[in-house]
């Protein structure tokens, strides 16, 4: 996980996702919840929303979506000035029963 937040964290978008999908490859009994939320902000913080999305939905896929998953999408959109998007996140949060921490 550390790779890829590092990857992030220096605006390597490309560097985390391609950590993450080495992981899938190679360990892939280590992709969990986290795995994903840790690449989804590596792509939301540098204003990637279109494959933390993709992310988002492949997650979605294996996993419950959860409060720091929606956070980290919400905080994306708001980083890249798309308030419209966050609300559709927030309205996505309530269907799928998750109450909202701020």
């Amino acid at each position: 996980m550390w790779l890829i937040r590092s990857a992030g964290q220096e605006g390597d978008v490309g560097r985390a996702v391609a950590t993450f999908r080495q992981l899938q490859r190679t360990q892939p009994e280590l992709v969990d919840v986290m795995a994903y939320n840790v690449t989804i902000d590596a792509c939301a913080s540098n204003k990637q929303m279109a494959l933390a999305k993709q992310l988002f939905e492949e997650m979605r896929k294996e996993y419950p979506i959860n409060l720091v998953t929606c956070n980290t999408i919400m905080k994306g959109h708001c980083v890249a000035g798309d308030l419209d998007s966050a609300r559709r996140t927030l309205k996505e949060m309530d269907e799928s029963d998750i109450t909202p921490d701020a």
